[in-house]
């Protein structure tokens, strides 16, 4: 039996239980309205009709069982059988119309008639079989329509032939109806077909949706390992070891945590002279070198834990763990074996390179509130300072360093506004004539006092602001407020100003100058330009050189400050038209034995060039009174005026 078949028995087997209790309802009650007419006939006739329905519903229980697995043998004999019931049951029935439409009285009659004509009616639609369903139908009606044709009565012979029509009708509705519920059963099937290729390919997508999210977690687990490691050497990124802290406090709770913060010396200049190429190689060795370094030092001091990480561009970190607190002498150690560890020479492109590195070392007590980010700034703190004091160091964080980093940022931040919130201020201080005294000129000194940071010493945020290129501002603001000092007198002084190398660097530096002149009306003769030996450099030379030739054919004096602390400078001042040079004040403070012969013989090889000397930081009488016999021709210093406001010096000059 095919499938569309199953499904058409199916149906009518949901009908069947109805269809019973409708042929025992209706048995038992003409049984009980004609028992007392016929009692043997209708005796005769409810047992046959109640067995051929036991019947019926024995063949219906087997069959129900077995319709819905089609290999079941004698399925078809099931069905046939079922079938044999149905039509015995209908023959029964047919036999009663036969008999009692010709025999009994007219009301009787129709009894029998609409209770047959409601049976035909309703078995119509229940049959899976179309050719048993109609079998049922006209047997059910035939008898009926025969009787009462026959009958002499133009009644019975009307009812005849709505008998006839009726049977015709239900013929075609049946007719209609199963086809109808043969279309339902093979929408049925093709929908359930689909349902089933559509639950296959669900089922293939939810594997391969399977073997996606495998991939993807497979994918993910190696992204996070390639997200916590640096591409170039492998090690651990910064994203890597500040993963760990969490792990780092939840086992070493209470032991020491160190964290060394390296930073190659001059590795720009590597990257620069051999390039990125050559750069990378070097940093691949370093990282080597430190990694092998922090392997078997952990062996050897039994480390409980460590991490090796490059930080970023030539920057690297070693985390340490350690069960017990190390005596300075140790971290002494450890610290200078590091930075051993990674002095190396490497052989680049035929060329041999010397790395050094510099290294801040910060400690910890393990703790809840252990933060590994900030013990690594600290050791960053640390690591600046070091890089400040000399290469191939090392330096260890205290509590007063990070007062200071605090105070220096906060000064950067301030710097920014220092030209427009009025803390900006500058005084002056006299430059005399060696034997006179008369005062030559007045150097421009400038300072800076905050509203929360106080006074803030030149030394502090000068370099600074050369750091962020804020001197180029300041620089100009020092510019004007001269001029304007200047363009307000009546009587002509000279006010000498000092000019940073990268003001100097500028290419329209000297075209700044003219134009803030040009817009105070004041002459270059009234202006001294100072320069520091650090304008010298050789990676500035050039258009310093150009710069400070320019001020000159423009009229300035130019004065080199500061002379004998930075650069050899002695074999160029021939290429500065060099006016006269400051002899820094440390010639006094640090005066010994051959202090005179220094200051004479430079004294006379500079006046031999036509270069005056000038010398600053005079405290005293007697230090007045050796540079004038030593032929220094001009002095400065608190023994002459400390400095003050230009007005103040004016009235008591």
């Amino acid at each position: 039996m095919n499938t569309e078949k199953q499904l058409l028995w199916e149906e009518a087997l949901r009908q069947q239980p109805l269809g019973m209790v409708v042929n025992v309802v209706g048995s038992m009650g003409l049984g009980w309205i004609f028992l007392d007419k016929e009692p043997l006939f209708f005796t005769i006739w409810l047992i046959s009709s109640l067995v051929c329905t036991a019947l019926r519903a024995i063949v219906f229980l087997k069959f129900s069982s077995v319709v819905h697995s089609p290999n079941t043998p004698y399925l078809d004999f099931y069905k046939r059988l079922l079938e044999v019931s149905i039509v015995l049951c209908c023959l029964n029935w047919s036999v009663l119309s036969w008999h009692t439409i010709a025999t009994y009285e007219q009301w009787e009659s129709y009894i029998v008639l609409m209770t047959i004509a409601s049976m035909a009616g309703g078995v119509a639609t229940t049959q899976a079989s179309v050719f048993v369903g109609k079998v049922y139908i006209v047997t059910m009606l035939a008898p009926v329509v025969i009787q009462l044709a026959r009958s002499p009565a133009l009644t019975e012979n009307i009812l005849s032939g709505m008998s006839a029509v009726y049977c015709i009708a239900l013929l075609i509705s049946h007719e209609k109806n199963y086809r109808f519920l043969r279309a339902y059963m093979r929408q049925t099937l093709e929908n359930t077909g689909l349902i089933a290729a559509l639950s296959a390919k669900s089922d293939e997508l939810k594997a391969h949706n399977r073997d996606l999210e495998f991939k993807v977690l497979e994918r993910t687990a190696e992204l996070t390992l390639q997200a916590h490691r640096d591409y170039l050497t492998n090690l651990l990124n910064r994203r890597g070891v500040l993963n760990c802290d969490e792990d780092i406090k939840r086992q070493y709770l209470g032991s020491t945590i160190y964290a060394a913060y390296i930073d190659l010396d001059q590795f720009k200049e590597i990257n620069a002279e051999l390039g990125h190429q050559y750069g990378d190689i070097v940093l691949q060795r370093t990282a080597r070198a430190i990694e092998t370094y922090s392997r078997i030092t952990s062996k050897a001091m039994h480390w409980q834990r460590s991490l090796v990480s490059r930080w970023g561009g030539d920057e690297f970190v070693v985390i340490v763990v350690s069960k017990a607190t190390e005596s300075r002498p140790l971290l002494q150690a450890l610290s200078k074996d590091l930075l051993r560890a990674i002095d190396l020479q490497h052989e680049v492109n035929f060329r041999t390179v010397h790395i050094t590195g510099s290294l801040g070392l910060a400690q910890q007590t393990l703790t809840s509130d252990s933060n590994l980010e900030n013990l690594l700034a600290d050791a960053a703190i640390a690591l600046h300072h070091a890089k400040q004091q000399s290469r191939n160091c090392w330096h260890l964080y205290d509590n007063a360093l990070r007062d200071n980093t605090y105070r220096l940022q906060k000064i950067n931040a301030a710097l920014a506004h220092a030209c427009v919130d009025d803390t900006l201020s500058l005084c002056f201080q006299p430059i005399v004539d060696a034997h006179t005294h008369a005062i030559h000129s007045y150097e421009a000194l400038l300072r800076w006092k905050h509203a929360q940071l106080g006074d803030i010493a030149p030394s502090e945020f000068i370099p600074l602001a050369e750091a962020n290129h804020l001197i180029l501002e300041i620089g100009q603001w020092v510019l004007e407020q001269c001029c304007a000092h200047i363009a307000q007198l009546t009587q002509p002084i000279r006010i000498a100003i000092n000019v940073s190398t990268r003001q100097l660097a500028q290419a329209d530096f000297a075209q700044q100058v003219a134009d803030t002149l040009q817009r105070y009306q004041v002459s270059a003769q009234s202006l001294v330009i100072e320069l520091t030996e650090s304008a010298m450099a050789d990676n500035t030379l050039q258009q310093t050189r150009s710069t400070v030739q320019a001020l000159q054919h423009m009229g300035f004096e130019v004065h080199l400050d500061d002379f004998g602390t930075g650069y050899s400078s002695l074999s160029r001042l021939h290429q500065f038209p060099i006016t006269a040079i400051k002899l820094d004040k440390d010639f006094l403070q640090d005066w010994g034995e051959q202090s005179p012969a220094l200051v004479e013989g430079t004294v006379l090889m500079l006046h031999r060039m036509g270069i005056r000397v000038i010398a600053e930081g005079v405290e005293t009488e007697q230090q007045a009174q050796r540079l004038r016999n030593l032929g220094v021709d001009e002095l400065q210093g608190f023994w002459f005026a400390y400095p003050s406001p230009l007005p103040t010096l004016l009235q008591t000059a």
